[in-house]
């Protein structure tokens, strides 16, 4: 490991950046034969004419036609969830989760100090797919009546925004999304990239010994990706700026995007595309001598194949309070019934973009590879950049 010295912070951080669908037979008219009997044949019958089937009924779309689980005097949140689906192993995984608890926490303790008639709460959820697109889910939700629909992942921002300008009624959050303009009940919860970035761009600098490290890009992210790009670029500027930043779009294959990394000198990859960072961290693990960071959760014990690199994680903690002291869902829940309910009092949260928490996982088995020095800046630029987004 290479010692470094360490500067004062001088970090120029960009602010502007950063829920499935659900005939018949024709007969033959048949002379019969000639007879030879004086009886008068029987005449023949007439074959019934061929039904002509009914035209095919146009099957009524399911947003119509199926039976609604939501109520007026329930909370109805209906989660919309892209690549990896719910049971994901990362922030789909944590965000359906965050749906069921909240559920619960009504069910059991309800909120009803709020109001007494509007306590219980329902889930329903979506996975897309090829055949049922995240705009179809999102309709199919607005017009059950759903009081929120929560998208999950950076894969569904546009679906998202598209969603708000639709249903200009409806209530739509997007987790892990960050909206350049907002419209309607429109909420972007994202990760900040100037902190999440930041800590992996300093670490990653301070461990390299090749005087390079890598950023595995989310290409189809939107504004959210390039918070993180400039937020791990400023992070190595900050702990050592002679070193070399490449940044390589793993939209699709983050195994070839880490290979490229690895085959082009870096010797510390930060695998920043949520939906394609696994792999990457098995390829850079395969490496000796390279280190990589996961993302979304510590993937520690989700990928065990890329221990031998995974110095650490940068953990999208959504179960962390939002810039007021609530959960993201708690937060808009509170901000609807008040819209309601006129007598209720609590904090609330309104459209618009919202910061939620990032950290450091543990170093597990390479905490020996990070010396003190290295820890305390981090600490320090984490507090730091904290305290931007009112996060204590």
């Amino acid at each position: 490991m290479r010692q470094t010295s360490f500067g004062p912070m001088a970090i120029g951080l960009a602010l502007a950046l950063i829920a499935g669908a659900c005939g018949s037979g024709g007969g033959q008219d048949t002379a019969p034969a000639a007879t030879a009997t004086p009886t008068t044949a029987t005449p023949t019958t007439t074959a019934a004419p061929t039904t002509t089937a009914a035209p095919p009924t146009t099957a009524a779309p399911t947003t119509t036609t199926e039976p609604p689980w939501t109520a007026e005097d329930t909370w109805d949140m209906c989660a919309v969830f892209g690549v990896g689906g719910r049971k994901d192993g990362g922030l789909n995984q944590a965000t359906w989760m965050q749906h069921e608890r909240f559920r619960i926490k009504l069910a059991s303790d309800p909120y009803h100090r709020y109001r007494e008639d509007f306590g219980a709460a329902t889930v329903h959820r979506t996975e897309t797919s090829d055949d049922f697109s995240a705009d179809d889910a999102i309709d199919r939700y607005a017009a059950v009546g759903c009081d929120v629909v929560v998208t999950s992942g950076r894969d569904l921002h546009q679906a998202t925004a598209d969603a708000a300008n639709r249903h200009p009624d409806l209530v739509v959050l997007g987790v892990d999304q960050w909206f350049v303009q907002h419209t309607n009940q429109l909420y972007g919860f994202h990760f900040p990239g100037e902190t999440g970035g930041l800590l992996a761009g300093a670490l990653a600098a301070s461990l390299t010994n090749s005087d390079t490290v890598a950023i595995l890009v989310d290409g189809d992210g939107g504004p959210a990706a390039d918070a993180w790009q400039a937020g791990f670029e400023a992070g190595v500027a900050h702990a050592d700026d002679t070193v070399t930043v490449l940044a390589v779009d793993a939209t699709g294959d983050g195994a070839a995007a880490a290979r490229v990394a690895l085959d082009q000198g870096a010797d510390v990859v930060f695998a920043a595309d949520p939906d394609h960072s696994d792999p990457a961290l098995v390829e850079v693990a395969g490496q000796a001598g390279a280190y990589c960071i996961g993302i979304g959760t510590d993937r520690w014990k989700a990928v065990p194949d890329a221990q031998p690199c995974l110095v650490t994680s940068i953990v999208k903690a959504i179960e962390r309070s939002t810039v007021t002291s609530l959960t993201p869902l708690f937060a808009v829940y509170t901000y609807r019934i008040m819209g309601r309910f006129s007598d209720v009092e609590g904090e609330t949260l309104e459209p618009g973009n919202h910061a939620l928490d990032v950290e450091l996982a543990p170093f597990h088995d390479h905490e020996d590879a990070v010396p003190a020095e290295v820890v305390e800046m981090l600490a320090a630029l984490d507090d730091a950049t904290r305290a931007l987004y009112g996060h204590g």
